[in-house]
């Protein structure tokens, strides 16, 4: 495991759809390599924490997200929700796994399902692991929207991603209009 040489302190910065507050980040240097985790990534990195460092589905990491947001309630937003084929979705979700992963703190799997779809498992690797601890640790700011996602997880983890999904369509009703899912 890595060691870190500091942990920087937080930084306001904001991006184009979540709050400054959401948006904060946390550099982190070891090994003469600096990552910059925000709010947002510390979320995805806690949410497969959770979940003992994999998750699988995107559909399921979508739900599980979007719930955080609404557990943090109004004074932060993570993320900008639309309507999708499984009701809300976040772009910017994709955007932070994928800067995860090109950080060395998130392994992404696709693989074709027998119905041509993509089908996603999400990893926490080692140095993921290291950072969202340490974020855990040293940052109080963000205790708000990781507790929050640990809170989400022990309520609706266990459930079937059918069912986290009917959930979720029954308490939001506003974000099914062009879904394709049907109970």
């Amino acid at each position: 495991m890595p060691l870190f040489k500091t942990l920087s302190k937080l930084v306001g910065t904001t991006t184009g759809d979540a709050s400054p507050r959401a948006s904060r980040d946390t550099k982190t240097v070891y090994d003469d390599r600096t990552v910059t985790v925000t709010a947002r990534e510390a979320v995805l990195l806690t949410l497969l924490d959770e979940f003992d460092g994999e998750l699988n589905t995107e559909q399921r990491l979508q739900k599980l997200a979007f719930l955080t947001d609404e557990q943090v309630g109004d004074d932060v937003s993570l993320y900008t929700w639309r309507k999708y084929d499984y009701g809300p979705y976040a772009r910017q979700i994709k955007r932070d796994l994928a800067s995860l992963e090109s950080n060395g703190l998130v392994y992404i799997r696709t693989q074709k399902t027998f119905g041509g779809h993509t089908r996603y498992t999400y990893r926490l690797k080692e140095d993921g692991e290291t950072v969202i601890n340490r974020v855990h640790d040293e940052y109080d700011a963000f205790g708000t929207v990781t507790d929050a996602a640990a809170i989400i997880v022990d309520k609706y983890g266990d459930a079937p991603v059918s069912n986290l999904i009917e959930y979720v369509r029954t308490e939001h009703p506003v974000y099914w209009e062009n879904s394709v899912y049907r109970v």
